[in-house]
């Protein structure tokens, strides 16, 4: 019975953290992805923003941003945010140079 309550426990916390911070399940590799999509290379993840995406510029809907130094198809090595929902659609990315 006690185990019973121990997972019942863990189960609503989990639910919680889904429901108020849902970036935290979304993995770099979605972001990576994205990237190869469309033809980025030199890919490398610099930072996370899994709280508060919207501070750094991602938009409605959109639950975690990643920073990342890429080299774009034109051969130009830039910075950008990729923003990406929890569920669904594809993530966008935003230039910050």
């Amino acid at each position: 019975m006690r185990r019973l309550w121990i997972i019942a426990a863990l189960v609503v916390v989990a639910a919680a953290i889904w429901i108020f911070f849902p970036g935290v399940f979304v993995p770099e590799s979605r972001a990576i992805k994205h990237f190869e999509n469309h033809r980025y290379t030199d890919i490398v993840i610099l930072s996370s923003h899994r709280f508060f995406a919207r501070r750094v510029g991602c938009g409605e809907g959109e639950v975690v941003g990643f920073t990342a130094m890429v080299t774009n198809p034109l051969r130009i090595q830039v910075t950008v945010i990729v923003c990406c929902p929890a569920l669904g659609q594809d993530c966008t990315d935003r230039l910050l140079e």
